[in-house]
């Protein structure tokens, strides 16, 4: 905690204040003079930290406070930094780029104070706040947002690491996208953000990105086939799919639509992989 308070002192302040001012500016523009392609340079070409880090951290937090409360404090801190960050790290690793918590000196004290304001600040007014009814829902959306710009993104990514691999680029994206999913699925039983229908809904995307993007001779005449209009559109379904969730299920549950029906489809079929298992404990105790 020592190295932590060290670390904090050593942080440039000068350069937090021109990455605000630089937010700020974009975010008057976008207020002032709001078009479709402002709106998407603001929503998907604005970098990752700190607001979109920021909002994203908020969110894992307070989720893994609401469906894991008998974590200890390390774990519950392990377990969200992880569902933040190791997506990004992973992908960085698989491209041959720079990890952004390296890069970045701000990633990890920013998310320590997330983290605490979320699970520790005095009289827990933070987490009542962010964790009513109106901040949950506009989260919620803001998650919504955040998956798109990382399907979109990981798409981008992998098509220029490996140009002449679609399912290289696809891979990459589900790895930015959900590999929050992946570490919760591995550890706990699933919710509505971290869960199987929430894995098939990024790569539902992330295929017809790719598809309407690099072949939108096959598409234009049906849809829009640029990459500002894919992202926007992409966005509002899931936003949809959010709001119809919670008309359906309630704000927070577990319980949600696969709109790609795959997870529907799947119960058709029994997996049968552990029945000899089964069949061994019951002859063994016969």
């Amino acid at each position: 905690m020592e190295q932590l308070f060290t670390y904090l002192k050593s942080i440039d302040i000068d350069g937090i204040t021109d990455l605000a001012r630089e937010y700020y500016i974009r975010l008057e523009d976008f207020v002032l003079d709001m078009t479709f392609d402002l709106a998407h340079d603001f929503l998907f070409l604005t970098v990752h930290f700190p607001i979109f880090f920021i909002l994203q951290s908020i969110w894992i937090c307070i989720i893994v406070r609401n469906n894991q409360p008998k974590l200890d404090w390390w774990q519950s801190l392990l377990i969200s930094f992880s569902l933040s960050s190791l997506g990004r790290v992973l992908v960085a690793l698989f491209t041959n780029r720079r990890p952004p918590l390296l890069e970045n000196p701000y990633y990890t004290p920013f998310f320590v104070l997330i983290w605490f304001c979320i699970n520790s600040f005095p009289f827990d007014i933070f987490y009542r706040v962010c964790n009513s009814g109106f901040f949950f829902f506009l989260l919620q959306l803001c998650q919504s947002l955040i998956q798109i710009r990382e399907s979109s993104h990981g798409i981008d990514i992998g098509l220029r690491a490996f140009p002449s691999s679609i399912v290289g680029s696809v891979a990459i994206s589900l790895v930015l996208s959900s590999v929050d999913s992946f570490i919760w699925l591995l550890f706990f039983s699933q919710t509505r953000d971290w869960s199987v229908r929430s894995i098939l809904k990024n790569l539902a995307f992330a295929s017809c990105y790719l598809a309407l993007t690099q072949y939108p001779e096959y598409f234009s005449d049906y849809v829009d086939t640029t990459r500002e209009g894919v992202k926007i559109y992409g966005w509002g379904i899931f936003s949809i799919i959010s709001l119809i969730d919670n008309i359906i299920f309630g704000l927070k549950t577990p319980k949600g639509i696969d709109f790609t029906f795959l997870t529907y489809i799947a119960k058709i079929f029994k997996y049968r992989g552990n029945q000899s298992i089964s069949k061994g404990k019951h002859a063994k105790s016969d």
